[in-house]
């Protein structure tokens, strides 16, 4: 999958706010984004880059509620019970997408290794999960769910490496 530049770059910048000196749930959304703003322009990011990817930026509170509702997060064990999980999630359709998947992808898969420093079959595994193999992109939009969830803050640490 392919994102685009200006994508990539919000997700850079987004990453690079881990010294961001008060909680961002502490402060406006607005206020926010001006340090993601201020970081950008340190960081080189064209202004063109920065007015296309921030301009119209809001918070997206589905984002968040959706986020807030993974499996396991109101758990009181903290992990849902995983045969009920697998029942609901893991069939026959997507098992044969993902050996499908596998097969057509195996000249890639040390390089994924490499790079992620994960076997390709975890990869492909939550790729299947998460898109069905690319077929499912989601329809909110990727700027500002991001700019949303780093804002939120509650998980900032793992949007900060992405």
């Amino acid at each position: 999958m392919r994102f685009p530049r200006s994508i990539l770059a919000l997700a850079a910048i987004l990453a690079s706010l881990s010294a961001t000196p008060a909680a961002a749930q502490d402060m406006p959304f607005d206020a926010y984004m001006q340090l993601v703003i201020a970081k950008a322009r340190a960081e080189g990011v064209s202004e063109d880059t920065i007015r296309r990817m921030t301009w119209d930026l809001t918070p997206n509170p589905r984002v968040i509620e959706l986020d807030q509702s993974q499996p396991g997060s109101s758990s009181s064990s903290g992990y849902p019970r995983l045969q009920p999980y697998l029942n609901t999630h893991v069939d026959s359709a997507r098992i044969n997408g993902g050996r499908e998947v596998y097969n057509e992808t195996a000249r890639l898969h040390g390089r994924i290794r490499d790079q992620y420093g994960v076997p390709a079959e975890i990869i492909i595994a939550i790729w299947g999960h998460e898109t069905n193999y690319g077929s499912y992109r989601g329809n909110f939009d990727l700027a500002r769910s991001l700019a949303t969830l780093a804002w939120e803050g509650r998980r900032r640490e793992l949007f900060e490496k992405e």
